[in-house]
């Protein structure tokens, strides 16, 4: 078992576990083999626990720009020091769980994307590329207001491959379905997909229902003909 003190604010890989002094507690990050991409409720709770700790650390009469290099520099440390315990693969995982941290909330944005970039350089050189692209990603998804613009540039000035600046900026993938219903499934008040006549008697152009189109997209809906009942019907 490794001990790390608050002021070192490292975390060191071991084949049983690494432990935080924490203001005299001690918080225990679990063993972890280093080929998964997840993270168990309790290594992000040791995650969480020492971001925390590395803001508290920073010195309280900062202000400005040195308070803010000061906090980027813990969101780094923290995040570099997350994937050397638990692997490249948990990289995304990791990240995460930094930006879950309630400690960050009073963070600007900016700077959370600062730290987190500078980090991402660092990675790219001791843990892989693909380890810092989902750094990067997972900013772009889940990162507050402003950490994707800060992230991009801090990952550039830093020396992470532009690939990774990249991925923190890129819009995130849309997997819902959109435009037109399905060919298949009932359409409003049980319209039959395909069908030519439904239950109600509403016929669909006969173009339409031999493409297979539901009767909600239909582009000809005919009712049946009402029975003529006036005096000119005769």
């Amino acid at each position: 078992m490794i001990k790390v003190r608050t002021l070192g604010l490292k975390m060191q890989a071991s084949a049983l576990a690494v432990s935080l002094i924490l203001g005299g507690s001690v918080a225990t990050l679990p063993a972890f083999a280093q080929g998964s991409a997840g993270l168990t409720a309790d290594q992000a709770s040791a995650i969480q626990a020492s971001m925390s700790a590395a803001l508290a650390s920073v010195p309280a009469g900062l202000t400005g720009v040195a308070l803010q290099n000061a906090q980027a520099a813990a969101v780094a440390q923290t995040e570099e020091s997350a994937v050397a315990a638990y692997g490249a693969a948990a990289a995304a995982a990791i990240t995460a769980a930094v930006l879950a941290t309630p400690a960050l909330g009073s963070v600007p944005g900016s700077v959370v994307g600062q730290g987190l970039g500078q980090a991402s350089a660092i990675v790219s050189s001791t843990s892989g590329g693909a380890a810092a692209t989902a750094i990067a990603s997972t900013v772009a998804s889940e990162g507050p207001t402003g950490a994707q613009a800060s992230f991009s540039t801090a990952a550039i000035s830093n020396g992470a491959p532009a690939s990774v600046a990249s991925a923190a900026v890129a819009a995130p993938s849309v997997t819902a379905a959109t435009g037109a219903v399905a060919a298949t499934g009932a359409g409003p008040a049980g319209l039959s997909a395909g069908a030519t006549t439904n239950p109600a008697g509403v016929a669909v152009g006969a173009a339409a229902a031999a493409g297979g189109l539901a009767t909600a997209n239909a582009a000809v809906v005919t009712a049946p003909p009402r029975p003529c009942s006036g005096p000119s019907c005769s």
